[in-house]
């Protein structure tokens, strides 16, 4: 990843005095995320916080960020409408498995193991 990225950041924070190996940093510990999802955790960040980032808040951003993705329009089934909130959406696709497969709920549980083995299902 390019520390170019980050360059939102350095704008939005003008006060923060950060040096050039902070960005070398911050562009090693992310080398595995995409730019495009960088960018909109960067995005989001900075319209959200009124603080600098740590890496660890950034991580935690980028999952967000992620998750998002995951659940906009396009990833999704036919029966998921816009605007849905997440529990909506989680509630939904619950009640579709159920109806597909009778035993959806016995072992999607949090119940202990014991209870779970196919004798008791």
């Amino acid at each position: 990843m390019q520390t170019k990225v980050f360059e939102p950041l350095a704008f939005a924070y003008p006060h923060q005095n950060i040096p050039a190996g902070t960005w070398r940093l911050y562009a090693s510990m992310f080398k595995d995320v995409d730019d495009a999802i960088m960018e909109r955790a960067i995005n989001k960040w900075v319209s959200t916080q009124s603080w600098f980032p740590k890496i660890k808040d950034l991580r935690h951003m980028v999952e967000t960020v992620g998750y998002d993705k995951a659940l906009s329009m396009e990833n999704q089934p036919y029966y998921i409408q816009q605007g849905m909130s997440i529990r909506q959406i989680d509630a939904l696709l619950w009640d579709v498995e159920a109806k597909r497969d009778p035993l959806w709920g016995k072992y999607c549980t949090d119940e202990s193991e014991t209870k779970l083995r196919p004798s008791s299902i």
